[in-house]
């Protein structure tokens, strides 16, 4: 990959593909630029950088996508478009027919873009159509028993919460209600292996998905 001297930066613009997806944040003025492929505050004196990000990016997505390498391709974007990643290849191999293709990409992917994501609730209704078609041999549910109580905290008031989020562990839940001070809460429920679709301690967390009624 090409590299540029940060303390002997060429003066350059911006190019296209990159200057309508510039955005204005909130309270602190700042500027972004929020592309699949460049994420990051913005500089006009660091055109030369994105530009150079930008390309060597999409030359890397397009060889990817050639190989059908598509844990490569998903992560090569940028964190907040790795979901629309996963979904646009899934959507691609659904409309041509290859339903096979597709649901390897969900079982070969989903975890780890789960994983990585953040601030899941938003797209929680995507998430859900995933997780239906992951199978359950790959669930990592299986030791699990037949029927567990799971535990979510949260700080939204009750009904409002779109999380999926939650934990086998007490503690855990409770570190999440409290770690904002907005007075936090706990909830229980006791649910079926069946209706969880996935299990992971990746995180530490003794996470389980479950898609129940909003918490």
């Amino acid at each position: 990959m090409n590299t540029l001297d940060l303390n002997n930066m060429p003066e350059a613009d911006l190019i296209d593909e990159l200057c309508d997806y510039i955005t204005q944040g909130g309270k602190s003025g700042l500027r972004f630029i929020n592309h699949p492929y460049v994420n990051t505050i913005y500089s006009p004196e660091l055109n030369a950088m994105y530009n150079l990000n930008y390309l060597e990016k999409k030359k890397a997505v397009t060889k990817a996508r050639g190989n059908s390498d598509w844990a490569t391709f998903i992560f090569l974007h940028e964190r907040p478009y790795r979901l629309q990643a996963l979904l646009e290849l899934v959507k691609q191999h659904d409309e041509a027919g290859t339903a096979n293709g597709a649901a390897n990409i969900i079982i070969n992917n989903l975890h780890n873009v789960y994983i990585d994501a953040e601030g899941c609730h938003i797209n929680r209704e995507s998430w859900q159509r995933l997780f239906n078609r992951l199978p359950p041999a790959h669930r990592n549910t299986e030791t699990l028993p037949d029927e567990v109580i799971i535990y979510r905290g949260t700080d939204m008031p009750p009904g409002k919460d779109r999380g999926f989020s939650w934990t086998l562990n007490k503690e855990k839940a409770q570190w999440f209600a409290d770690r904002w001070d907005k007075g936090g809460r706990v909830r229980a429920i006791e649910v079926l292996r069946d209706g969880i679709m996935l299990y992971t301690d990746d995180r530490g967390e003794s996470e389980c998905v479950y898609f129940g009624p909003l918490a």
